[in-house]
């Protein structure tokens, strides 16, 4: 684990994967699947770095709340975001499952505005018609 530094201004440094904090940050991509989160709102976008390859002291500054299916005023979701940005995440490659678990959907492109849209088309998929998880 390698430190580096963060956007909580400096009293806390993010604890980092050093393959991750050593990496050539322009050709970071990362990986993963949009589905909610009970945290997090949803899993996708840079929880691959946050909490993936972050050690467990800067997991523990992230701060709980149940929030699921929620990016809009979600803190636990806007740090995780500051965080992966932070370690250099430059765009992902997200997958949205359908019930077959097959692919359906990808979202591909810039880690927060790709990982918005990617929810928009799994909050379709996933969440209960009527129910607006975004208050």
């Amino acid at each position: 684990m390698r430190r580096v530094s963060s956007r909580w201004g400096g009293k806390n440094q993010v604890l980092l994967s050093t393959s991750i904090a050593e990496s050539a940050k322009p050709t970071f991509i990362g990986v993963g699947n949009i589905v909610p989160h009970c945290y997090a709102g949803w899993v996708g976008g840079g929880k691959i770095i946050q909490p993936g390859v972050c050690g467990e002291e800067t997991t523990e500054l992230i701060p709980n709340g149940w929030l699921a299916g929620k990016l809009e005023g979600n803190k636990v979701r806007r740090e995780i975001d500051a965080v992966a940005l932070n370690a250099g995440s430059k765009s992902i490659v997200n997958t949205i499952l359908n019930r077959e678990d097959e692919v359906s959907h990808l979202a591909i492109g810039d880690p927060i505005e790709a990982f918005k849209q990617g929810v928009e088309t799994a909050e379709k998929m996933y969440c209960l018609r009527g129910l607006d998880t975004r208050t």
